[in-house]
């Protein structure tokens, strides 16, 4: 699932909606846009017609997307949006990295501090036979580790300073 190649990635975080244009794995454009009131679907469907549209003048129309989200309203309306383009939605949830969870709840960890946790792991922390810390800034302020050995340890979720 995970490995396949992928040409759309979105990413919907408690205050933005990110979608991202991938060639051969690769990042080659990011858009970001902002609900006015993240806890209101209809903005967060605006908001991803918006990037949707986009995207296709990017790489073409998306026939799937794969989907990290945190954010039941924005999910929901992304499943509409896609639904009406006839675009299909994979979900992804933190158990579906390759990391090893030694949480007590390991299904209670936000996608989007497991797929930074994972990606900082590979690129930065098994190359060098290291474990990783994985730091995010947005809506929080994140810390994410994984040990040498690719188990996600947890962290810490603290408020953002900007």
């Amino acid at each position: 699932m995970l490995f396949r190649s992928v040409r759309y990635a979105v990413d919907l975080g408690n205050s933005a909606a990110k979608a991202g244009y991938l060639r051969e794995g690769a990042l080659v454009s990011l858009r970001v846009a902002s609900p006015h009131d993240p806890k209101d679907g209809g903005a967060w469907r605006r908001v991803i017609e918006a990037l949707l549209d986009l995207t296709v003048g990017e790489g073409g129309a998306a026939t799937e997307l794969v989907v990290g989200s945190v954010v039941p309203e924005g999910t929901a309306a992304l499943q509409t949006v896609a639904a009406a383009r006839g675009v299909r939605v994979e979900l992804l949830a933190s158990t579906d990295l390759p990391l090893v969870s030694r949480l007590e709840q390991p299904d209670r960890i936000g996608v989007d501090r497991a797929l930074a946790a994972w990606f900082t792991y590979a690129e930065h922390g098994a190359p060098q036979a290291r474990g990783a810390i994985a730091v995010t800034l947005g809506t929080a302020l994140t810390l994410t580790c994984v040990s040498r050995s690719g188990e996600l340890l947890g962290g810490a979720i603290a408020a953002s300073p900007i």
